[in-house]
């Protein structure tokens, strides 16, 4: 299975990316960040005569994003751990405007490709794993899951 999970920085990719890991049995990998390298990743594959099965998306809107990436570092805080640096605002805030400038057009590239899957990433984990095992396994074509 082959296949692409796009959202901004602390959407829930990694947490998501395990569960698809262990759930499908498939390998991990960050990429693509940008649609030059998803355009490159697209004729690589197609020399090999590969294609993609899905491509999924974790949507979150920023102000709850941020509240969820504040609350994380809080906890951390709260149990001694020291703050990960993309725990800080000011950080997240500029990951966040840097992924809506360079990898937020890789999903419409992937929906001009008929491929995009959208998950509303503000559920609980498990009802989003749920929801992206559900697009990973639907015998009919991808479509906005969130809608």
């Amino acid at each position: 299975m082959r296949l692409v999970l796009l959202g901004p920085p602390g959407a829930g990719k990694g947490t998501q990316a395990t569960r698809i890991v262990s759930r499908f049995a498939v390998p991990h990998d960050g990429f693509p960040r940008a649609v030059t390298q998803a355009e490159a990743r697209d004729q690589g594959l197609a020399l090999g005569g590969i294609k993609r099965d899905a491509v999924l998306e974790l949507e979150v809107d920023a102000d709850p994003l941020l509240a969820r990436i504040r609350a994380s570092a809080e906890e951390a805080a709260s149990r001694g751990e020291p703050m990960r640096r993309d725990d800080n605002p000011e950080v997240s805030k500029t990951r966040l405007a840097v992924y809506h400038e360079q990898t937020a057009p890789v999903a419409e590239h992937d929906r001009s490709q008929g491929l995009l899957n959208i998950v509303d990433g503000l559920q609980p984990i498990a009802v989003v794993t749920e929801e992206l095992a559900a697009a990973l396994t639907a015998p009919s074509s991808p479509s906005d899951l969130a809608d």
